[in-house]
């Protein structure tokens, strides 16, 4: 892990402390933070995760779209958060109906979408080996589930933007660098409970400094000296495996091992892939973890082999991957210190601001000269105003010579400004524009005196 996925997991956080305009190495609280814009977020209802759900199930297999079917049509899924609802998440099995049962609280993360992959890769391995006698035998050992799960998130990539919409570009990002930046976090829970329960006379103060070695060893992108919790080397105290399931922390570092040699082989052949996951599936405890890995025609993740080839292919991969745009704050966005009536859908005063459900913006004086580049694959999604290249400009702006193709998400919004006034020539946009109340190719409200000379819009 040391050799093979550290410096890996630390280029992963050096690139994003570059994103987030921060200073390598961030704290605990940035490094929660993926991008700019926020992390990726599901998009639609609860009912829109599920029914995207059933999608990716009905078209990645025969095996699974009988699954999902039987799943929802037996009700065998409580995944709504509500009052007096017990927290967390999991997979279980009702052993006197031979079914598995799903129980989660949605909270509109990208957990949500989990839920459905990762818990339900749980449980369509147990439907799979439900009749499997002895009953001890439908499942697995522990890391041998979590094979299940994991992977089953790799196949789910092509149905991202069923789930994300916008943001599945952010998803695969950071679905994969967070995969293998938690090898070495786990890896060090593990080594952590070695050294503790070997030398169970260890104060307090020397389980913190253990820690804060090993984390200069497996996180050398972690900085500790901001928040006190976590410069005092306690954060080993958020892992509450560590006090309810000793040792059991690897497991998951051995199972992400295999998962990731399964996205490894869905990038060659997705089909020939999933052939390998049913291999590894089918025979549920009937077989040994170790046995079920070579079955599937996959390195041990006990070898260096394994650690090996999944950072190579990894690594090519997030160096290749294109992040252009995807950040993308509109310039123009000025909040005003102006508050109104709050029943006001949009009330302007030209030239000077805009309100938008009691969000009042101001209007900037911009001059702005593109001389004729390219802007290419900018995305941008905001879930408030105006969206585009520009959020707004003011009465007297002058916009030309600018071309700009990508994608704009906004309740108001068009492909080059959200709101807009002045002068707009020589300007083209090539995209996707996406909006429930002003939106347009070009601009999305546009002001009286707005005027627009020789552009083109294709959205």
């Amino acid at each position: 892990v040391v050799k093979h996925i550290v410096p890996l997991a630390d280029a992963v956080y050096r690139r994003q402390a570059e994103r987030l305009g921060k200073e390598y190495p961030m704290n605990y609280a940035d490094n929660a933070l993926e991008f700019r814009s926020g992390n990726p977020k599901p998009q639609g209802t609860p009912d829109d995760i599920l029914a995207a759900g059933k999608k990716f199930y009905h078209e990645l297999s025969p095996e699974t779209a009988e699954f999902i079917d039987f799943m929802y049509d037996n009700e065998l899924l409580d995944v709504l958060s509500k009052k007096g609802k017990a927290g967390g998440g999991y997979c279980t099995t009702l052993g006197s109906y031979n079914c598995p049962f799903i129980f989660a609280n949605f909270n509109g993360t990208s957990h949500d979408v989990e839920v459905i992959t990762h818990e339900a890769g749980h449980a369509f391995a147990n439907f799979t080996g439900r009749f499997i006698v002895p009953g001890e035998c439908q499942w697995p050992s522990l890391e041998a589930c979590e094979v299940h799960s994991m992977s089953m998130e790799f196949f789910a990539w092509p149905w991202a933007e069923y789930f994300f919409g916008p943001d599945a570009r952010k998803f695969r990002y950071t679905h994969l660098s967070g995969a293998l930046t938690f090898i070495p976090y786990g890896t060090m829970v593990d080594h952590f409970q070695h050294l503790v329960y070997e030398k169970p006379e260890m104060s307090p103060a020397e389980r913190n400094e253990a820690w804060r070695e090993l984390t200069a060893v497996y996180m050398p992108w972690m900085r500790l000296d901001d928040i006190p919790f976590y410069g005092e080397g306690r954060a080993w105290q958020r892992q509450h495996h560590i006090y309810e399931s000793p040792f059991y922390y690897i497991d998951y570092c051995l199972a992400q091992t295999v998962s990731l040699q399964f996205w490894a082989e869905i990038q060659k052949d997705s089909k020939a892939a999933w052939e390998k996951y049913m291999a590894y599936t089918r025979p549920a405890g009937t077989k040994t973890f170790k046995e079920l890995v070579a079955g599937a025609g996959l390195d041990s993740p006990f070898g260096e082999e394994a650690m090996k080839t999944i950072a190579e292919a990894a690594g090519k991969w997030l160096e290749a991957y294109d992040l252009t745009g995807i950040d993308w704050e509109p310039i123009g966005k000025v909040p005003s210190a102006l508050r109104g009536n709050r029943y006001d859908y949009l009330y302007q005063d030209p030239g000077h601001y805009v309100n938008f459900f009691n969000l009042y913006y101001d209007l900037p004086l911009i001059y702005f000269d593109g001389q004729g580049h390219y802007v290419n694959g900018m995305s941008c999604s905001v879930s408030e105003a105006y969206g585009g290249f520009f959020f707004s400009v003011a009465s007297g702006s002058i916009i030309r010579n600018l071309n700009v193709t990508g994608s704009v998400v906004a309740p108001c919004c068009g492909g080059l400004i959200g709101y807009g006034n002045g002068l707009i020539e020589n300007c083209s946009f090539s995209g996707d524009v996406q909006g429930y109340r002003f939106v347009g190719g070009l601009v999305g409200y546009g002001d009286p005196d707005l005027t627009v000379n020789h552009c083109i819009a294709t959205a």
